[in-house]
C-alpha cells in the first residue's frame, strides 16, 4: 500500500489559463444546449391515490429555464397506463415559471393505473421543449353490489409455448354467481397492440378469457344492471430470462489496467433482481459477486489479454445464465473517482496503458468549469483534485480526451452532495383531534449565505394516498432522476447514511448520465442549431355549408362576462392568442357567429394531437408484482378512507331559489361556507348563488353579477385556459356540518412566498380522518429547489 502511495502523482486544478481546446468545448456546449435545452418540468400533485369525484391539485415548476416567458400555457392530460388513451386534458396559465391548478376526475374514468402528462406550450424542433410525467392509482370509492375474482387456470402453462386461459368469476353479496354479467375485455402486452373482447358470464357467473403469447396484462370491465366494475390483471412471466448488464467504470474494460466494473441484474421489464453469481476467467472461477435489493453490485477486475470473462448465475432455474463481459480494449485510459459523492474537491484517478498527454475536463454539458491538460505514463496513476467551488449542485461528469476533445474515459459524479437543506418547518404539536387547527410555520435556514427567498408547494393529505412505487420529489429529480433516468425503488433517494449513500454511488456507476453524450455534443454543427423553435397555437375556420367562405366575416368570442369581436381572413382562418382563450375555470369559451344558419366555426386544438403523440411514447412502468389471482376488492378504498362521493339528488324548486346540489346554467354555486365554485365541496350541501350577493372567489371577496349563458346565432364552445382556482379547505369555526367529512387532501396551497428574515405562517384543519398525515413543502428557492416533509397524527378527540 506504501509503495502504491508513493508511485501516485498528485495534482490540484487552480486558477488557470485555459488551453485552446477549453473554449472550442464550451462553443459547442453552447450549442448542444441550443439543440437540446436544458429545461426541466416537474409538478407537485397533492398525492398518488385517488378515486372519483375527487380533486387532483398540483403545482408545475419550470427549472434551468431561460426563456420563462414564452412559456404561458401549461398542458395536463390523463393517461391510461392499459391502452395509453387520453381520458381528460385540460390547460391553465403558467406566467414566470410556475403553473398550478385543479381537476376533477369524473365518474367515467375507470379504477387502475394512469399517468398525467404535463408539459408547456413551447415546442423545440415539433416537440414539447419540457415533458413531466406522474404516475397516479385511481381506486373505486364505491361498494359495488357485487364481487369478482380474476384467476390463471393453469400457473404451470409456458406462456413462450401456449395460451393462458384466465377465469373470471362473479358472485352478487348473496355469494351467489351473477349470470349474464357483460364482460369487455382488453389484452395487451410488450408490444403496441391490443385485443379487445366482449362476452357474458355463464350460469355459474364465471367466463373464461384466452390470452395468447405475448400477452400479459388483462383489462376487464364487468357490468351488472346498473353497477359496473373495473379489475386490472399482470400476469407473471417465470420462465424468462434474467437481465445482466456490465459498466465498466471508465467506460471500457483495458487490459493490465484494474478497473470498477459495476453490475445490474434485471427482469425483462426492469425490476431489479438480487443474485448472485461466478465470475470466470477463462472457464476458471475468479470470485463472487452478488447484487443488493436493488439489483446493482460492483467489483474489481484486473483484465489480461486474451482472457473471456463471463458470469453465471447461482440459484435460478433458467435454460441461459451465463453472460460475458465486454471485451477489454489492448490500449486506452482507466479513470477512476475517488469521492463520486464530491463536496467542494472532486478527486479522480487517471491510469493509461500508454504514455501519453491528456485532458481532464470536468463540466455539465452546459457549462464546461476545468479544462486540466495532464501527462499520463503507465508507471505512474495520476491523482487529480478539482476545486468545485464555481459548479452548481448536481450531476456533473468527468471527461478525459485527447488534444482534439475525442473522449477517451468518462466518469459521472455528484457536486456538493452534503449540501444542507435549507428548508425548516414545523406544526405546533405533533397529533391532532378531528377537526381540529393545526397551525404550520415555514422558513429558509437563517444561518446559510444562500439561498435568499424561494417559493414553494405546500399539501398535507392522508399517508395511505402516497405510493412509494409512484411518488416523486422536486429534490431527487432535479439533482438525480432527470439525468440518469428511471431507478430502482428507494424510500429516500438523496439520504446521507452509508447505505443511503452506497446505494447512489452504484447508481451513479452503474446508470450513468443518460440524458446527454459526450460524442452528440460533439457532433453539434452550427447548422444543427438552426432548431425549429414555435408554440402550439389554437386556430379557427368560419364556414358556410361546410366551405371555406369567400371573404372575410365576424366572430364574436365570449368568456366569463367579457366578449370580443374579431374578423376571419378571407376564406374564414383565425388565430387565437393566448389572452384571447383565458376564462375561469371550468367556464367555457363560446365562438358566436351572429349571421345567418348554416355558418359554423371550427376550431383546431394542436395540444390534442401532442397529447395522444407523448401517450403512445409513455414507457409503461410494472408498479404492480405479477400475480396469478386478483380480487376486484384490490380497486376499492376501503373503511373511512372513502373520499365522500358524490350522490343522486333530487332537485326541487323552492320559494327562497334554494336547491339542494343545483347549479344554474353557467354551473355557479355557493357551497355551505359561502364560497362560489368551492372545488372541495361539490358535494355538499350548495345553493344557487343570488345576483348582488357577496361570496368568496378565489380569496378575494366578490359581488356576483350574475349568468350570461345564453346567446343567439350558431354558436361553438371548448375549454379555454384556466385561471386556477384557489383550495378551500374546511373552517369549523365559520360553519361544522353534522356530517362526516373524509377529506385525504386537508390542506393545499400553491406559490408560497418563504424566505430567510421571517418565517411563513399558514393554518387548516383536520378532517373526520384518523391516522397518520403527511406534510410535503417543496418549490425553488435561489438557484436550486427545496424539498421536505413531515407527518401529523390525527385522533379521535
Amino acid at each position: 500500500m506504501i509503495a502504491l502511495l508513493l508511485c501516485l502523482v498528485n495534482q490540484e486544478t487552480t486558477a488557470q489559463v485555459l488551453p485552446p481546446l477549453a473554449d472550442t468545448l464550451q462553443q459547442k456546449m453552447k450549442r448542444y444546449q441550443q439543440l437540446r435545452p436544458a429545461t426541466l418540468l416537474f409538478a407537485h400533485f397533492d398525492k398518488i391515490v385517488y378515486t372519483n369525484n375527487e380533486n387532483v391539485w398540483f403545482t408545475a415548476y419550470l427549472l434551468n429555464c431561460n426563456t420563462y416567458a414564452d412559456h404561458h400555457t401549461l398542458s395536463v392530460s390523463l393517461v391510461s397506463d392499459m391502452d395509453r388513451t387520453v381520458v381528460l386534458h385540460e390547460k391553465f396559465v403558467m406566467a414566470n415559471g410556475v403553473g398550478f391548478g385543479n381537476l376533477l376526475l369524473p365518474d367515467s374514468i375507470a379504477p387502475g393505473n394512469y399517468t398525467f402528462t404535463v408539459y408547456t406550450n413551447r415546442l423545440i424542433n415539433r416537440n414539447p421543449e419540457a415533458v413531466f410525467h406522474q404516475p397516479v392509482t385511481i381506486k373505486s370509492g364505491a361498494v359495488p353490489p357485487f364481487k369478482a375474482i380474476l384467476f390463471l387456470k393453469d400457473t404451470l402453462v409456458n406462456r413462450l409455448n401456449k395460451p393462458r386461459q384466465v377465469v373470471l368469476s362473479v358472485t352478487g353479496a348473496d355469494y351467489m354467481p351473477v349470470a349474464d354479467a357483460t364482460v369487455k375485455y382488453k389484452l395487451a402486452g410488450k408490444d403496441t397492440s391490443i385485443i379487445n373482447g366482449k362476452a357474458k358470464t355463464d350460469r355459474a357467473g364465471q367466463y373464461l378469457i384466452n390470452m395468447p403469447p405475448g400477452k400479459s396484462m388483462l383489462k376487464v370491465l364487468i357490468q351488472d344492471k346498473k353497477a359496473s366494475q373495473y379489475m386490472y390483471l399482470s400476469l407473471p412471466d417465470k420462465n424468462e430470462i434474467a437481465q445482466v448488464k456490465f459498466y465498466p467504470e471508465s467506460g471500457h474494460l483495458i487490459n493490465n489496467v484494474p478497473s470498477k466494473v459495476g453490475w445490474e441484474a434485471t427482469t425483462p421489464d426492469g425490476q431489479p433482481l438480487k443474485v448472485t453469481g461466478v465470475l470466470y476467467e477463462n472457464g476458471n472461477a475468479l470470485d463472487t459477486l452478488y447484487t443488493d435489493s436493488y439489483g446493482m453490485g460492483r467489483f474489481l477486475l484486473y483484465a489480461r489479454p486474451e482472457h473471456v470473462y463471463t458470469l453465471k448465475l447461482k440459484g435460478i432455474r433458467q435454460r441461459d445464465t451465463s453472460y460475458q463481459l465486454p471485451k477489454a480494449l489492448s490500449s486506452g485510459i482507466s479513470l477512476t473517482a475517488r469521492n463520486p459523492l464530491a463536496s467542494d474537491t472532486l478527486e479522480v484517478q487517471v491510469r493509461s496503458s500508454e504514455r501519453g498527454r491528456y485532458f481532464i475536463n470536468v463540466h455539465n454539458f452546459t457549462q464546461l468549469y476545468s479544462c486540466t491538460p495532464v501527462k499520463v505514463d503507465i508507471l505512474h496513476p495520476l491523482r487529480v483534485k478539482v476545486p468545485l467551488n464555481e459548479m452548481p449542485r448536481g450531476l456533473a461528469e468527468v471527461t478525459v480526451t485527447d488534444s482534439a476533445g475525442h473522449p477517451m474515459a468518462e466518469r459521472v459524479f455528484f457536486s456538493h452532495f452534503d449540501q444542507p437543506n435549507p428548508l425548516i418547518f414545523q406544526t405546533n404539536k405533533i397529533t391532532f383531534s378531528t377537526r381540529e387547527k393545526v397551525n404550520l410555520k415555514v422558513r429558509l435556514d437563517a444561518k446559510m449565505i444562500a439561498p435568499l427567498q424561494g417559493f414553494v408547494s405546500v399539501a398535507c393529505v392522508q399517508d395511505n394516498r402516497i405510493e412509494l412505487k409512484k411518488v416523486q420529489d422536486i429534490e431527487s429529480y432535479f439533482y438525480l432522476k432527470s439525468g440518469t433516468g428511471t431507478l430502482p425503488l428507494k424510500e429516500k433517494y438523496m439520504g446521507s447514511n452509508p447505505q443511503d449513500k452506497a446505494y447512489l454511488e452504484n447508481v451513479l456507476l452503474i446508470k450513468g448520465w443518460r440524458k446527454y453524450t459526450w460524442q452528440d455534443m460533439l457532433n453539434v454543427k452550427v447548422t444543427d442549431t438552426a432548431s425549429m423553435q414555435g408554440s402550439l397555437v389554437l386556430s379557427g375556420k368560419l364556414t358556410k355549408y361546410d366551405k371555406p367562405l369567400k371573404k372575410a366575416a365576424t366572430v364574436v368570442l365570449a368568456r366569463d362576462s367579457s366578449s370580443i369581436i374579431f374578423s376571419t381572413n378571407d376564406i374564414g382562418h383565425f388565430d387565437l392568442s393566448f389572452e384571447q382563450l383565458l376564462t375561469m375555470q371550468d367556464k367555457k369559451v363560446r365562438f358566436i357567429t351572429q349571421t345567418k344558419d348554416n355558418y359554423y366555426v371550427h376550431i383546431a386544438d394542436p395540444y390534442l394531437s401532442v397529447n395522444k403523440t407523448l401517450a403512445h411514447s409513455l414507457k409503461m412502468q410494472s408498479y404492480e408484482p405479477s400475480v396469478s389471482t386478483l380480487n376486484s376488492e384490490s380497486f376499492a378504498i376501503k373503511g373511512l378512507e372513502r373520499a365522500i362521493q358524490l350522490k343522486e339528488v333530487t332537485v326541487v324548486a323552492k320559494r327562497d331559489n334554494s336547491f339542494f346540489g343545483a347549479t344554474n346554467k353557467c354551473g355557479d354555486y355557493v357551497c355551505a361556507f359561502k364560497i362560489l365554485n368551492c372545488p372541495n365541496h361539490v358535494n355538499a350541501q350548495h345553493t344557487l348563488p343570488v345576483i348582488g350577493a357577496v361570496y368568496t372567489f378565489n380569496g378575494m371577496r366578490t359581488v356576483y353579477n350574475g349568468c350570461s349563458a345564453e346567446s343567439n346565432g350558431q354558436t361553438n364552445t371548448i375549454h379555454g385556459i384556466y385561471l386556477a382556482k384557489q383550495f378551500y379547505g374546511s373552517d369549523y369555526a365559520v360553519a361544522n356540518p353534522t356530517e362526516p367529512e373524509y377529506n385525504s387532501t386537508i390542506f393545499w396551497r400553491h406559490l408560497v412566498k418563504i424566505n430567510k428574515e421571517k418565517e411563513t405562517e399558514m393554518s387548516f384543519y383536520t378532517s373526520d380522518i384518523t391516522g397518520k398525515f403527511r406534510i410535503v413543502i417543496q418549490g425553488v428557492a435561489g438557484d436550486g429547489v427545496v424539498y421536505g416533509e413531515s407527518f401529523i397524527n390525527v385522533k379521535k378527540p
